[in-house]
């Protein structure tokens, strides 16, 4: 007779346990099986940011959009920039194109160039955008419609700006100084050129350098001109300037490009930059660096190109769990000043623009938990360059 099915089957189950005892002893002897192998962590999240982007002065645009895509690689974060190219009714029409995208980003970057920042917040709220504004925020009569960040739009998530008129103050008392130091006998002459009339931050440049104007009554200010950002306009302007107030020993210029028209108009008179006539200017622009660092400008004001980076820092923050709101949903931070003193340390660290060599997530929270507090300032940016 064959052998019984139940027999059978226990034979094949005895010779199965061998065979997986033999392949595996740690089993035979008794031993926990080992732990499966870890799970990879995930990638992190990637983000879809917009920057609205008005484009002009192309001096300053063309740092700020490179420094910002390249925060953005090292943040995960896929940037598009849509350029406006100088047309601040471009930018609303951009703002509503976006709102009307069946796949909307993530969040958007506005800037209130010539007051358009209203319109194009509207369509992207309607839309549910998150939105931060940067660069030239609301004053009155747009603080009253729209309101603070979060309180009337719950996606309009803050604002992040540069302090344009301690910038501006700060460049007129150094040049207040660099004056006295020169042995110019007060008051001294002072030449203003401004940029853009309807710019926020204009007025803001601006108020500092009255704020200067009235704690240092060595300072006699000519005239203040608006050269539009613009180093042709402000050459020409500052030549007739000259012919009517031949006896200026100082020009305050609220950007670098604006500064060297100036400098452009002295030489043609056969007055030395820096000898004869003391400037400031701002923008940290590499050739104006350069003339720092060689005597012709006294010092240029900086860092306001950081602007789309830390922005990105900020939005990188919110997405992954650490508000940035915990610091408040309207931040301001400070310019830095460069003359003589640092100008050498700034151009070994940065003077080619080698953006990569600053290490982005060293100033995020979730990224860096040493982070406590958002330092976004030259001495920071300068201890964290790779």
């Amino acid at each position: 007779m064959g052998t019984p099915l139940r027999a059978r089957t226990a034979l094949v189950c005895s010779l199965g346990l061998g065979l997986l005892l033999l392949a595996h002893p740690a089993l035979a002897a008794g031993a926990p099986a080992s732990p499966p192998p870890p799970t990879p962590p995930a990638p992190p999240a990637r983000l879809r940011v917009t920057l609205l982007a008005f484009g002009n002065p192309p001096a300053f645009w063309g740092v700020l959009i490179p420094v910002a895509r390249e925060a953005a690689k090292q943040l995960d974060i896929d940037l598009e920039v849509l350029d406006a190219k100088g047309d601040h009714l471009k930018m609303v029409e951009n703002a509503q194109a976006v709102s009307r995208r069946t796949s909307k980003p993530d969040y958007v970057l506005i800037d209130n160039q010539k007051g358009t920042g209203g319109r194009q917040l509207e369509p992207l709220a309607a839309a549910g955008v998150p939105t931060l504004l940067i660069l030239n925020v609301f004053d009155g009569p747009d603080v009253e419609r729209y309101g603070r960040p979060r309180e009337k739009l719950p996606s309009f998530l803050g604002t992040l700006e540069p302090d344009n008129q301690d910038a501006g103050h700060a460049l007129a008392l150094r040049l207040a100084d660099a004056g006295k130091a020169a042995g110019f006998a007060p008051p001294m002459r002072l030449l203003g050129i401004s940029g853009a009339k309807a710019t926020i931050s204009v007025l803001a440049r601006d108020d500092g350098l009255e704020e200067a104007l009235g704690e240092r009554p060595d300072l006699a200010l000519a005239q203040l001109v608006h050269s539009n950002w613009q180093r042709e306009k402000a050459h020409k302007q500052i030549a007739g300037l000259l012919r009517r107030w031949p006896d200026t020993r100082l020009i305050w210029a609220a950007n670098d490009p604006m500064a060297l028209g100036a400098m452009d108009a002295l030489r043609d008179r056969g007055q030395t930059p820096g000898k004869d006539v003391l400037l400031t200017g701002l923008n940290w622009s590499t050739e104006a660096l350069r003339l720092v660092q060689g005597g012709e400008l006294v010092a240029s004001a900086g860092g306001h190109f950081l602007t789309g980076a830390w922005a990105l820092v900020l939005l990188r923050d919110h997405h992954d769990g650490r508000d940035f709101a915990a610091e408040g949903t309207e931040i301001r931070f400070p310019m830095g000043l460069i003359d003589r003193g640092n100008v050498g340390t700034y151009l070994g660290a940065l003077g080619g623009q080698e953006w990569a060599r600053i290490d982005f997530a060293k100033f995020c929270k979730s990224r860096n938990p040493a982070v406590e507090k958002y330092e976004f300032t030259l001495e920071r940016l300068l201890e964290r360059v790779r």
